[in-house]
């Protein structure tokens, strides 16, 4: 499918579970660039160094660097919790590529599935 796809359009984005298993690992090697979402979370950041792992035993097999970046989700934008702040610090000196841009956490998003509304239908104030 990959390969199809990647006839027909100029990118082809792959979203595959977080586990590193055959098919992430078969993605992996035909990838031009991974994006590893992370959030700062210990089990994220177990998972990203895993799916790190998995990404070098691929460059090693297919003899071929496969670049990848870490994305920080659901990052707090006013304040960055110490163990945020820990993570990324970790994730930083272990040299480990990361965007420079973060996906923050928007309280809008989850008051949609608690009010049952769409963002045009709620109140502004009400989720601030």
């Amino acid at each position: 499918v990959i390969e199809r796809e990647a006839h027909q359009n100029q990118f082809v984005f792959v979203d595959l579970e977080g586990t590193p298993n055959r098919m992430t690992s078969r993605a992996f090697s035909r990838a031009d660039l991974i994006v590893l979402p992370l959030q700062g979370m210990p089990e994220d950041a177990e998972m990203a160094t895993k799916a790190i792992a998995l990404v070098r035993e691929e460059e090693e097999a297919f003899r071929r660097r496969i670049p990848y970046r870490v994305l920080l989700t659901r990052t707090n934008a006013a304040v960055k919790p110490r163990l945020e702040r820990a993570i990324t610090d970790e994730i930083r000196r272990a040299n480990i590529p990361v965007f420079q841009t973060e996906l923050n956490q928007r309280v809008a998003y989850p008051h949609m599935f608690l009010d049952r509304l769409t963002l045009w239908e709620m109140n502004e104030a009400d989720v601030l």
